[in-house]
């Protein structure tokens, strides 16, 4: 069974707005996002490799709307808050597993003005998709987060981001019975 991966992203509002998308890699979500009418929108991955492959695509195109920086963006400021910050395709297993999601959460959080899209499953078993024990896992993160020895990521997006932001599109019921990828919206309260 396939993820839900966002051409679902059709349905948010990008008209006028700027846009970051972290972790961009060759641009498609980028690109997505000028076509449907971002008035900015810029790419951000940590390899020079693919950002010069990103800027000979856009040429291709020819998008006037976007641009593409490498940089990492947990570490690094951009000088800049978009109006909305996406991060699709990005947080998995390896992010997880390497204790790098509050990292990658603060920075999608720290350059978003309005809204942030992002996708996710919703939950990991712990031995099975990560490879870990419970002693492994809680010197990372907190034990709370547990159930039936799976890590519920979703809900560890959700207490991240706080009273801040509001939750607009969860998974879809059929996301969490097969554990599918899936958008998440988040709006500033």
């Amino acid at each position: 069974m396939d993820d839900i991966i966002p051409e679902t992203l059709q349905s948010v509002e990008f008209g006028g707005k700027t846009v970051v998308d972290l972790g961009c890699n060759f641009g498609h979500y980028t690109f997505l996002a000028a076509r449907l009418g971002a008035q900015k929108v810029v790419g951000i991955d940590i390899n020079e490799e693919i950002i010069r492959g990103c800027e000979m695509l856009a040429a291709h195109y020819g998008l006037s709307n976007v641009e593409f920086h490498a940089a990492d963006f947990t570490k690094s400021d951009l000088g800049e808050i978009f109006d909305v910050g996406m991060m699709i395709d990005f947080i998995g297993r390896s992010t997880v597993k390497k204790f790098r999601l509050q990292a990658c959460l603060a920075g999608l959080e720290r350059l978003s003005r309005f809204e942030m899209l992002l996708t996710l499953r919703p939950e990991y078993d712990l031995k099975g998709d990560l490879g870990m024990d419970l002693d492994e896992f809680s010197s990372g993160y907190p034990l709370k987060f547990i159930r039936n020895r799976r890590f519920n990521l979703l809900d560890f997006v959700r207490t991240a981001f706080g009273d801040t932001w509001h939750m607009q599109i969860e998974c879809h019921e059929r996301c969490r019975k097969y554990n599918l990828k899936s958008p998440v919206h988040f709006i500033r309260k």
